[in-house]
C-alpha cells in the first residue's frame, strides 16, 4: 500500500496536467490596453485615476437654487439641534 501511494503523489494527475496547459494559455494573450478610460463625474473614482477636481468635492451647496437653498436651512437648524443634544459626542 505505501508504495501505491508513493507513486500516485509523484505523478501528476490528468486533470492538474489539463489545468495548468490551460492556465498557460490564457495567459499568453495579449491585454488591450490602448482604450482610455471614460471620464467619470464621480470624485472618489478620479481619486484612484490620480486626478483631484476640486469641483467635484463640494458641487452641493454651489448648484442649488432657492428652493432646495430654503429647505436645507429650514432643515438645518432642528439637525444641529438635535446633534447638540441628544447625539452629543461628549456625553
Amino acid at each position: 500500500m505505501l508504495s501505491t501511494l508513493a507513486k500516485s503523489a509523484v505523478r501528476p494527475s490528468v486533470s492538474k496536467v489539463v489545468r495548468i496547459a490551460s492556465l498557460s494559455t490564457a495567459a499568453a494573450k495579449p491585454a488591450k490596453k490602448d482604450a482610455k478610460a471614460p471620464e467619470s463625474d464621480s470624485f472618489c473614482m478620479n481619486l484612484f485615476r490620480g486626478r483631484a477636481v476640486i469641483d467635484q468635492v463640494f458641487p452641493y451647496p454651489l448648484k442649488l437654487d432657492d428652493d432646495h437653498r430654503e429647505t436645507l436651512h429650514l432643515i438645518t437648524g432642528p439637525v444641529e439641534k438635535f446633534l447638540e443634544e441628544v447625539n452629543d459626542v461628549n456625553k
